[in-house]
């Protein structure tokens, strides 16, 4: 899974990569999570820097309940209503709209599954619009701002229950990029990102995205 290899280097490495630039990270955080929005299935993984100096290489990742079993990531597909509000990511998307089409209840609802690949080849523009599995558009940017918001949300929510009193900006998050994505696409997904509420202060960056080029050995 890219997310450990990418916490590896983040939790052992003072230069970190954005883009095409290295920037000097302070570290103030407390944990560091990856955010692994996959082209087929998706998840995160994280680790703290007092675990990480203990045992480098544990880390703990999303576990997910989904066909009886369980796996390290969930698919990744997004479910929303006639509104366009959130219903479900992942295993809980599929069966929902599963349950939908076998009670004809489905037709107000968009369905996108695998839609990472529908940025490939195209040019990106905060406005552009992706087709749901019936055809039906809606702002791209708003779906990978769902799978990103709900990501980020379950990864906190898993946090707090392991550990008290924990607070937002004690987290580094990382989110993973395609390596033969373009600037445009780049500059797509931090969009996504910062209206997920990813915050950014002068004095230092607690998000990042990374190429998954770098990962890969």
């Amino acid at each position: 899974m890219h997310a450990w290899l990418i916490l590896l280097h983040l939790l052992s490495a003072d230069d970190l990569i954005d883009n095409r630039q290295y920037v000097k990270v302070q570290k103030p955080w407390v944990f560091c999570a990856a955010i692994d929005i996959g082209t087929t299935y998706s998840g995160y993984a994280f680790s703290s820097k007092a675990g990480y100096a203990r045992e480098p290489l544990t880390m703990y990742t999303s576990v997910w309940d989904g066909c009886k079993l369980f796996s390290l990531k969930t698919p990744t597909a997004v479910l929303l209503d006639s509104s366009q509000e959130f219903v479900a990511f992942g295993f809980e998307a599929e069966k929902t709209y599963s349950d939908l089409l076998a009670e004809e209840e489905h037709e107000d609802y968009y369905y996108f599954h695998s839609f990472k690949m529908l940025l490939y080849e195209k040019r990106i523009t905060r406005n552009l619009k992706i087709k749901d599995v019936h055809d039906k558009e809606m702002e791209a940017l708003k779906v990978f701002q769902c799978a990103i918001r709900f990501l980020k949300d379950r990864f906190l929510k898993t946090l707090s229950d392991r550990v008290k009193s924990i607070e937002e900006d004690d987290v580094f998050f990382v989110l993973t990029v395609p390596a033969i994505w373009d600037d445009s696409a780049r500059q797509f997904m931090r969009e996504a990102a910062t209206m997920v509420s990813f915050w950014f202060n002068p004095g230092f960056k607690s998000f990042l995205m990374v190429s998954e080029k770098y990962f890969i050995r």
